[in-house]
């Protein structure tokens, strides 16, 4: 009987590696996982478990919609330095990832972006409405960092 993930790991399957050939896009086989080169394995016993995965965004991150849309929060260029501050005490840094790509978005699939993000609160929709404003394709750019406690 086939593994029924939440969504949320479902997503996060796809930034872990194989621990053999160090593919990634791991996919639920009758209670492990397997590779796309089809290694299976338990993903407490390679390590993956107890892990705090973090992940945030790059400068890059939804930057066609931040050039058109002046109201847009920017990436923190000292978050970086502050989560590293944050978790230091607690965790140690395993691997980090980084994840882009380019998205391609109709305007409801824009609007509900913009309304995901810190920036929902500061710009308003009469800021959105003028024709041609919004990108139909924006940069998703993120790292992902696997920590484990000290």
């Amino acid at each position: 009987m086939p593994m029924t993930l939440p969504p949320a790991l479902d997503l996060s399957l796809d930034l872990l590696r194989c621990p053999t050939c160090r593919t990634r896009h791991l996919r639920p086989d009758h209670g492990a996982l397997r590779c796309p080169v089809g290694h299976a394995f338990d993903i407490a016993r390679h390590g993956y478990a107890g892990r705090l995965v973090v992940i945030r965004p790059t400068g890059r991150h939804l930057a066609e919609l931040r050039g058109r849309v002046p109201a847009m929060v920017t990436v923190d260029p000292a978050k970086e330095q502050r989560l590293h501050r944050a978790l230091n005490p607690f965790f140690e840094a395993v691997v980090t990832e980084q994840v882009e790509y380019l998205a391609v978005l109709s305007r409801p699939d824009v609007l509900d972006l913009v309304a995901m993000t810190p920036s929902a609160r500061h710009v308003s929709r009469a800021d959105l409405d003028e024709d041609g404003l919004l990108p139909d394709r924006v940069t998703v750019s993120v790292l992902a960092t696997a920590y484990r406690p000290r």
